[in-house]
């Protein structure tokens, strides 16, 4: 009998042989909530974090499938720690949504009257949020991204369904030196706003995952492949 293709360890590290025969399909399903951290030639390290939970259950997996599959498909037992946490990372995700009112503001919906207590006790979020009528919170637009940020690190993502206004056309173009393997992005000074700075960017076949920021507003939804900033 063939061994299963996965060590899952106690910290939430992820190993993946790559000689493996079932190599291909675990690669792609391990990639759904795993970010890939090391890949030298016989054994790929993934780890699994918050951020990567919250990507999977953004794009529709479900805590159930993933402990599933992991479990048919680790060479040992995995230990009861990560399983909990696995599945109480799925439980935050879309406890917390974004809804826009207008313009300027948008509503903090809270579907756990435990979490909406600490949202409320908090020093990060005190000058954040405004109070409403019956216990509603709402989040001034300019203040989107600094709300997220707080409540991440807290522990807990937004599942935001605000949207986002269309701006001004922000003209670039790409060009490349394979030589040097750099890649660059040219903006037209007219066109450059003052919170983007122009970066220089070196390929090193990694996945990063990049916030970008439009006006105030943050995202965190832009997942790059291959792009590291030399800082």
């Amino acid at each position: 009998m063939t061994e299963a293709p996965l060590i899952v360890q106690a910290d939430g590290a992820v190993l993946l042989e790559t000689q493996h025969v079932e190599y291909e399909a675990a690669r792609e399903q391990l990639a759904k909530f795993a970010a890939l951290e090391k890949s030298p030639e016989y054994v790929h390290f993934y780890r699994i974090t918050p951020i990567s939970i919250w990507n999977a259950a953004a794009l529709g997996e479900r805590a159930e499938d993933v402990l599933a599959w992991l479990e048919a498909n680790a060479r040992f037992p995995i230990a009861k720690q990560v399983t909990e946490q696995i599945a109480e990372w799925f439980r935050r995700y879309g406890l917390l949504r974004l809804e826009r009112v207008d313009d300027e503001r948008l509503r903090l919906r809270c579907s756990d009257k435990q979490l909406l207590e600490e949202i409320t006790d908090s020093p990060q979020l005190a000058e954040l949020l405004e109070f409403g009528a019956r216990g509603a919170l709402f989040v001034a637009a300019a203040d989107r991204g600094q709300v997220k940020q707080a409540l991440v690190r807290l522990g807990y993502p937004v599942d935001d369904r605000g949207g986002y206004r269309d701006g001004a056309d922000l003209p670039f173009h790409m060009t490349a030196e394979a030589e040097h393997h750099t890649v660059f992005m040219a903006l037209s000074d007219a066109a450059t706003p003052s919170f983007l700075p122009q970066r220089q960017h070196t390929t090193t076949g990694r996945h990063v995952f990049i916030e970008t920021l439009r006006g105030q507003e943050a995202r965190s939804d832009v997942f790059v492949d291959g792009l590291r900033d030399p800082g």
